[in-house]
């Protein structure tokens, strides 16, 4: 089965909302699961927790839900949350065609969270996140 994340990371970077704040193509500051050392704020980090094929008494439907953690990294705590608010946005109401899979529904699956990660390596800055769980459920891709 195809990498879903794969999917989602290249629909992010064609996302001008997304990309006008995180930088696009090659150099869109998107990371799935953790992020480069030393990048310059804002960017996203994403990775999918979970999630299940749905079944039915015979075989697949074809339906699949990815549980998808996106954290949106600032200067602040309120660029993060605007950020945040961004992807969400462009992401909840989102149906069809994501390079190679087909999304049938999109929903914010908790609340948000958010936090501060410390200055490290001699810096003053620190980097504000926010955290938002989607729910996706696409097509299973062979």
């Amino acid at each position: 089965m195809a990498d879903f994340v794969d999917s989602l990371e290249s629909w992010f970077r064609s996302r001008p909302r997304i990309t006008d704040l995180v930088g696009a193509n090659n150099a869109a500051r998107i990371y799935p699961d953790v992020p480069k050392q030393g990048m310059p704020l804002p960017f996203l980090v994403y990775d999918e927790t979970g999630g299940e094929s749905v079944e039915h008494l015979t075989n697949g439907a074809g339906l699949v839900r990815a549980m998808v953690n996106v954290w949106a990294f600032g200067e602040t705590r309120r660029k993060a949350n605007e950020l945040a608010e961004i992807v969400k946005e462009e992401l909840r109401p989102y149906k069809g065609a994501m390079f190679g899979s087909l999304v049938a529904e999109v929903s914010c699956a908790q609340h948000r969270d958010s936090g501060v990660d410390l200055p490290q390596d001699n810096s003053d800055t620190k980097r504000y996140w926010t955290r938002r769980v989607f729910d996706i459920w696409h097509g299973e891709t062979t």
